[in-house]
């Protein structure tokens, strides 16, 4: 499961505010990840249906775990991140806080709770937006080796007495090829926002 929650930023940066597409799949998300101990590096760009335009916008970040700990019946993360990136030619930077809960469900059935507040600068510190976006995950593990997951999640701008930024839906699949290897590919459907399009996603997970 990722945890990186820059996916909320990610989707309400790079998808539903800053790309005016016709067509669902017109704007999708290449992913990279790599998870060493309490550390995971991401890498995203963006590409068309035909695949082009890589890394013409991207984002590249990092996260760290901060506290960990057991909550009625579940496991509290807290993590750290940050990250820089380019859209539409411009550059960005984003610092932010998560707080994850995940408990299980049943045997096979995981739940995860997320709450993010991530402020994200144009220019510089003072030229910035603080977003504040719960979200949650459900994954039901088919096989050792094949889980489901389902997630939703919503942005407001509390710098603009909270604005509604627009919210997501996902559904996908972890499929794990290896002990260290993972692809998580997904489909994202933004809702409430400028451009409401499917998107796809393909996340490679790599775990040391």
């Amino acid at each position: 499961m990722n945890k990186f929650s820059l996916s909320l930023a990610a989707i309400a940066l790079m998808v539903s505010t800053a790309f005016a597409s016709a067509d669902s799949f017109d704007t999708n998300l290449l992913t990279t990840s790599v998870t060493t101990g309490a550390l995971e590096f991401v890498a995203t760009t963006t590409v068309d249906s035909d695949l082009n335009n890589f890394g013409d916008d991207y984002l590249v970040g990092a996260q760290v775990t901060v506290l960990s700990y057991n909550l009625a019946n579940g496991t509290s993360d807290v993590n750290l991140y940050g990250a820089v990136g380019e859209l539409a030619g411009e550059g960005f930077g984003v610092v932010g806080a998560q707080y994850a809960w995940i408990t299980a469900i049943s045997r096979d059935v995981t739940l995860e709770l997320m709450a993010d507040a991530t402020y994200v600068m144009a220019d510089n510190v003072e030229n910035g937006n603080l977003l504040l976006s719960p979200s949650m995950e459900m994954t039901v593990e088919v096989t050792n080796s094949l889980a489901v997951f389902g997630g939703a999640g919503y942005t407001w701008e509390a710098t603009d007495s909270f604005a509604q930024l627009g919210g997501y839906v996902e559904v996908g699949l972890d499929v794990a090829v290896s002990d260290t290897v993972a692809l998580r590919p997904s489909v994202i459907r933004p809702f409430d926002t400028a451009n409401d399009n499917v998107v796809g996603s393909l996340e490679l997970k790599l775990n040391f």
